[in-house]
């Protein structure tokens, strides 16, 4: 049985030699991969191990810890986070939102879309913050959306009180 360290620097094991012999064929582990025999102290290369020589290819290791010394963890290597396409839509929409608002349509569909795809964009965002990125453009474009929304509102609030007289001439006529 064996105990292996992963590329992601945990340990897993006990393992059978079947079982490593199969990461070996997978690419899940190689001849510089750091294992520990049942009943031993130290950790040593896979490569090193007679039993893995010629499936791990005989590679001898490269530099590295001590035999017998535990490996260092190594630091998680970074992801890139990509930039949630929602969220840019959402800004986008918003900001034709606020631009048709000043000359036209009260900048309607554009707040409406700019709200629903800020809404999916946050939470798409929030339920994978490792992978996705963005959350200040979602933000944003809601901001851009919702007060174009809002001021379409007041303006067609002030359309109709400017209308109201002449609303109100013509229904006391009849």
């Amino acid at each position: 049985m064996y105990r292996i360290i992963g590329a992601d620097g945990r340990e897993y094991g006990p393992i059978s030699r079947e079982t490593l012999l199969q990461w070996l064929r997978e690419g899940r582990a190689n001849a510089q991969s750091w294992v520990q025999t049942t009943g031993a102290t130290g950790w040593q290369p896979l490569g090193t191990l007679p039993e893995f020589a010629e499936a791990g290819g005989g590679v001898p290791p490269t530099a590295g810890p001590l035999l017998g010394t535990p490996p260092v963890a190594l630091a998680p290597i970074p992801t890139v986070r990509r930039t949630n396409p929602m969220a840019v839509t959402s800004l986008v929409m918003g900001l034709l939102a606020i631009t048709c608002g000043c000359c036209c349509c009260y900048g309607f569909p554009f707040n409406v879309l700019g709200i629903l795809f800020g809404i999916l964009a946050w939470m798409q965002i929030n339920r994978a913050p490792a992978v996705e990125s963005g959350r200040e453009l979602a933000i944003a474009g809601l901001i851009l959306s919702v007060l174009s929304l809002f001021f379409s509102v007041i303006l067609s609030l002030f359309g109709m009180v400017a209308a109201w007289p002449d609303i109100s001439c013509k229904i006391h006529r009849f």
